[in-house]
């Protein structure tokens, strides 16, 4: 294989990986909820709580 071959087949794969991964994201509207952590209450004790 030629050197322009090589570039030529590297290049095909870099922007195939990109097109991959580019449509395998979500969008950011789609995504669900963000986590959203509770606050500890104020009079928190020492032991566990269940």
């Amino acid at each position: 294989m030629g050197d322009r071959q090589v570039l030529i087949a590297i290049a095909i794969t870099i922007v195939l990986v990109l097109g991959l991964v580019f449509s395998t994201r979500t969008p950011e509207a789609s995504r669900g909820p963000e986590l959203l952590w509770r606050d500890t209450p104020a009079e928190a004790s020492g032991s566990l709580q269940i």
